[in-house]
């Protein structure tokens, strides 16, 4: 009987809940334990079926320090907790439940996967200096000591950042952020309605963040005639993101939403999705977003920052734009161009049409099933 123990440092979003449900599938008993922050995303959680969860109580979205101190506290609890489980294999969300698990007194030492869907180089740490590179640095020691295999969600995540310390490819599995298709399966791409619609609407849906990036779409689509912008979500700049969106006349913020039931109609009403994040964060340039993979699935041309791997990404498959991050005058020109020129997005909603299938949730659970009973052989047989 194989046994599982999710232990994620955070409420489990989206993606967490994908690949829990996912989980469950692959072993006989699962369990879920998480801690109670969500940093400002507004998600929630309400069970999956056929998986037991159990929260350990928390600051929601605490500052660095207050979340350094109570994370001495997390892990104690966490330690007592784990013990009571017994499982063959323990999936890591959160680089911090790394802390904890290195902790725990195993008799028999459990297969560790770790999920990375963002480097330990975030914003917090970049802005600590010297500080910050010696934490990083231990980060790095941390997550190269502790788990066994690495789920990765970029491929840019290994080429740009893991294989400069020496980490073995062969313990990665990428899983990229893609959706499930029961939530768009319903979704239809009409490439033709586009060429003679009057108004263009760009939407940003997902985490509200990088308000400096938001704002520059902003200013960039102030004086177009006909574009509309859409903002849906809720996140950390959330509040920021609602003050600067009252300044202009043709922005709407909808607000938090429903996934399961609210993404397939969010995305329906744009005609272009913005995903141009903040460069200046090394985590940024490697990642890419859940966003790229609905664009692609529901037909919709995305616009992205240059000088990243999101933007190589698009670029190799022909579904987006890219412009340099808070440049207004080169975001304008570019929406204006799009904007007289519907063929563009015409033609790219016809690529995503041929390669949609592709990047459904569905496509590569099977290959993760393959991997997970190939390294749990492998581990179990060492």
């Amino acid at each position: 009987m194989r046994k599982l123990l999710m232990l994620s440092s955070h409420i489990p979003d989206p993606r967490i809940v994908k690949r829990l449900k996912s989980l469950n599938k692959f072993f006989d008993e699962s369990y879920l334990l998480y801690w109670e922050r969500d940093f400002g995303n507004g998600f929630s959680f309400s069970g999956i079926e056929g998986v037991i969860s159990e929260s350990i109580s928390t600051t929601s979205n605490p500052s660095l320090v207050k979340r350094i101190f109570e994370n001495r506290s997390l892990m104690e609890k966490t330690v007592n907790k784990v013990l009571t489980y017994g499982p063959d294999v323990i999936y890591l969300t959160g680089v911090e439940s790394l802390l904890a698990i290195r902790k725990v007194p195993f008799k028999r030492k459990p297969m560790i996967i770790l999920e990375i869907a963002d480097l330990p180089a975030n914003i917090h740490i970049s802005k600590l200096g010297y500080f910050g590179k010696f934490v990083e640095r231990k980060l790095v020691d941390l997550v190269k000591e502790v788990p066994d295999y690495y789920v990765i969600t970029s491929p840019g995540f290994y080429q740009g950042y893991y294989e400069r310390y020496g980490f073995d490819k062969n313990k990665f599995f990428v899983f990229e952020n893609v959706p499930p298709k029961d939530i768009f399966k319903t979704f239809e791409i009409n490439p033709e309605k586009i060429m003679n619609k009057e108004k263009l609407v760009i939407g940003y849906i997902g985490a509200v963040a990088y308000y400096s990036s938001l704002k520059t779409l902003f200013e960039a689509c102030k004086n177009i005639q006909n574009v509309e912008i859409i903002i849906a979500g809720k996140g950390p700049d959330s509040e920021k993101v609602e003050r600067e969106a009252k300044k202009y006349r043709n922005v709407k913020v909808l607000g938090r939403y429903n996934y399961e039931q609210d993404i397939s109609r969010l995305y329906s009403m744009v005609d272009v999705v913005y995903s141009l994040y903040n460069t200046d964060n090394y985590n940024v340039k490697l990642l890419l977003p859940n966003r790229l993979y609905e664009s692609i699935v529901c037909g919709k041309p995305i616009i992205v920052a240059k000088g990243t791997y999101l933007e190589e990404y698009v670029k190799k498959l022909g579904v987006g734009f890219s412009a340099p991050y808070k440049d207004v005058e080169t975001l304008r020109t570019l929406i204006n161009d799009i904007f007289n020129d519907r063929k563009k997005i015409y033609e790219i909603s016809k690529r995503c049409m041929e390669i949609r299938d592709n990047y459904f949730y569905e496509s590569i659970e099977e290959e993760f099933f393959k991997w997970l009973e190939h390294v749990y052989f492998l581990y179990n047989t060492k």
